[in-house]
């Protein structure tokens, strides 16, 4: 049989299992508020994870790059040659897709409006344009157009970028305050509702308090993975960060204020002691590993301990800079500073922070420090190379792949005479002497083709028409695949050297009173001409002159009228015979002649007669009348010999023969007389 039993629940009971529910609702209550607030904590570490310190340093990456960006426009604009200017546009470039990348994280993760982001981008965007119509300019040859739009247009666009990159930092700083701040209220409102929680629970039953306590735990190891992640994001940047603590600076600033100070940066500079007493309350709260591997550090604490080690000489001018921007209300510190590794080698670096509004914000302000060492290296290296080519003794000439001039440096304006705007946009020809054939031209620029560069003297002409001899080195310039980009001359003046090889050579082969060849010439012009008898079947006449009654010249009017009538007597020789002819200057009175292509005795016998009458006409030396003769041994190649030693012996015979007949004439050689 089954019973039905019913159980009476008296008013106290009654009023226990109501009172036990209750304290079950608000328990379970508690532990929802409880759960959502840590879900919140979760969910804002988690969204601190996408935004504060990736967009922040997105933001802050853009921002240095855009002024870096805008400070190589000014390189841009004020570059002197092709190299410079490419290098200035190449460090733009780079800025350029590196403010790209930049704002693509940015338009991923920014939890703002979206309108904010796409404004400054678009305005990064306009300032392309202007920058390229700058370069455009640039590349024109067209400076001032450029400058005036760089400090026209060019600055006011860039003044609207530097706005709305303002807007976005402020943003992502002020939310990164935001979520740091509802973080802590979170935190701190969760853990009120926690001990309430365990009260609830431990009047309620060790079952409900066991279930709580499991998701409070969940709740705080998700907690500790998002502050984890937030910690490796921060230690693990590629950007060197150190979190500064600048409250008790803070403090000193005001009391200076209070006490009357205007110009801080006047006061102390004057009073450095004071600063660096500043300096030293600066606190560093800790670093990143980038900033432990920028200074060689091998552990936080490591740098800490070394911290003063890596001041460089100018760390007190940049501090005072950083008070004073702070003093100031300024938005944002930036600027170039040296510092020291902790092995002893010097960088260089640019040093930005985004200077709190809060006062409570001075614990903790983030300051990034770029290295910017290779980039100042490569600033030096084109300040030096554009030393080089202003200041070398040597002419460069620079032209582009269709040979027209773009640059020239001072030494080409001074050797050539044609300025710098003379000869930009010309081509190299209008130095051009004509001495060198077109076939001179074909062959150099082939050997450029071939080789690369190619090396030799040319004959040029100045802008007043004098003719230089120049020592010359041509190279061509190529870009990565290969196709000729430029093409660049060294030269050098060698007139000089020219003129002093002429003389040497002149000295070595011709007489230094007559002009006329010496003996070793005349050598070499037998040579030619037996060669030529040879081929033509015809003679050569080797003549010995030797002048009659020149001494009494000399004793009586001087070695100085003696001199002069040498040098008539070539001039009339050089007249009377024909050009193929040689006449040579032996010593003191004695010449000797090479009469070639002699067909017959007869023909030989006319040419010197013309000789001995040319030579015996008066002559006015100094309005003096002289009267000289001549007597001409001749000898016969190859009847007489072929040898030149042989056949001036046997003319030289043959002279004095002449002498010996009343001279005044001219005796050829006879065999009998060796005799």
């Amino acid at each position: 049989m089954i019973r039905s039993v019913v159980f009476k629940v008296n008013p106290t009971t009654r009023l226990l299992i109501s009172g036990f529910i209750v304290i079950i609702f608000l328990s379970v209550l508690i532990a929802g508020i409880s759960l959502k607030e840590n879900s919140e904590i979760a969910e804002l570490n988690e969204k601190m994870y996408h935004h504060p310190f990736t967009v922040s340093n997105a933001v802050l990456e853009a921002n240095a790059d855009i002024i870096a960006m805008h400070r190589y426009m000014k390189d841009v604009v004020l570059a002197t040659n092709l190299n410079e200017l490419e290098l200035a546009i190449s460090l733009v470039e780079k800025h350029e897709q590196a403010v790209y990348r930049h704002f693509a994280l940015i338009k991923e993760r920014f939890l703002g409006d979206k309108k904010t982001v796409n404004a400054a981008f678009s305005a990064f965007v306009g300032w392309k344009a202007i920058r390229n119509e700058v370069v455009f300019l640039q590349r024109m040859n067209s400076p001032k157009k450029a400058a005036a739009i760089t400090i026209g247009k060019g600055a006011e666009h860039v003044q609207l970028l530097t706005q709305r990159m303002d807007v976005l930092i402020n943003f992502a700083r002020d939310k990164a305050f935001e979520f740091k701040s509802n973080s802590r209220k979170s935190y701190e409102s969760t853990a009120f509702y926690l001990y309430a929680l365990l009260i609830f629970i431990t009047l309620a039953s060790i079952a409900t308090a066991f279930f709580v306590i499991t998701k409070v735990m969940r709740a705080e190891r998700a907690r500790e993975i998002s502050e984890a992640r937030f910690e490796g994001l921060f230690k693990n940047s590629v950007i060197p960060i150190l979190s500064e603590d600048f409250t008790s600076v803070l403090k000193v600033l005001n009391n200076l204020r209070t006490q009357g100070v205007i110009d801080l940066k006047a006061h102390l500079q004057q009073d450095i002691p004071l600063a660096w007493d500043l300096a030293s309350k600066v606190k560093v709260n800790r670093v990143n590993n980038a900033t432990e591997t920028l200074f060689g550090a091998k552990s936080n604490e490591i740098f800490m301990d070394r911290i003063d080690n890596t001041f460089g000489p100018n760390a007190i001018n940049v501090f005072i800079e950083e008070l004073c921007a702070i003093w100031d209300k300024q938005k944002t510190f930036l600027s170039e500073a040296s510092f020291n590794t902790l092995d002893g080698k010097e960088i260089e670096a640019i040093v930005s922070f985004q200077i709190p509004t809060k006062t409570s914000d001075f614990h903790n302000v983030p300051v990034s420090i770029v290295d910017i060492t290779e980039r100042k290296k490569a600033e030096k290296q084109l300040k030096l190379s554009s030393r080089v080519f202003s200041d070398t003794h040597e002419g460069i000439i620079i032209t582009d792949a269709n040979r027209i001039i773009i640059d020239v440096n001072p030494s080409f304006s001074e050797i050539t005479g044609y300025s710098r705007d003379e000869a930009i946009g010309q081509n190299p020809r209008i130095l051009s002497s004509g001495k060198q054939n077109t076939e001179f031209y074909v062959s150099m620029w082939k050997k450029i083709k071939e080789t690369g560069h190619w090396q030799g003297e040319i004959w040029n002409r100045n802008k007043s028409g004098k003719e230089f001899a120049e020592l010359v080195t041509i190279s061509s310039l190529q870009d990565t695949k290969g196709n000729t980009t430029n093409y660049v001359g060294v030269f050098t003046d060698i007139t000089y050297i020219k003129y002093q090889q002429d003389n040497i050579k002149k000295m070595a082969h011709y007489d230094a009173l007559t002009s006329l060849p010496n003996r070793v010439l005349l050598t070499d012009r037998f040579n030619q001409a037996l060669a030529h008898t040879k081929r033509s079947d015809t003679m050569l006449a080797v003549c010995f002159l030797d002048l009659d009654n020149f001494k009494p010249v000399n004793d009586t009017y001087g070695h100085d009228v003696g001199d002069k009538l040498l040098i008539e007597v070539a001039r009339r020789l050089e007249a009377t015979v024909r050009n193929e002819d040689t006449i040579s200057r032996i010593g003191g009175d004695e010449f000797s002649l090479l009469l070639g292509d002699i067909k017959s005795i007869s023909k030989c016998y006319e040419l010197l007669e013309r000789i001995i009458h040319s030579v015996s006409a008066t002559y006015f030396i100094d309005e003096t009348a002289i009267n000289i003769s001549a007597s001409i041994g001749v000898s016969l190649c190859p009847l007489d010999n072929v040898e030149l030693d042989v056949l001036m012996r046997h003319a030289d015979q043959a002279m004095y023969r002449a002498k010996q007949q009343g001279k005044n004439n001219f005796q050829l050689f006879d065999v009998k007389e060796v005799h």
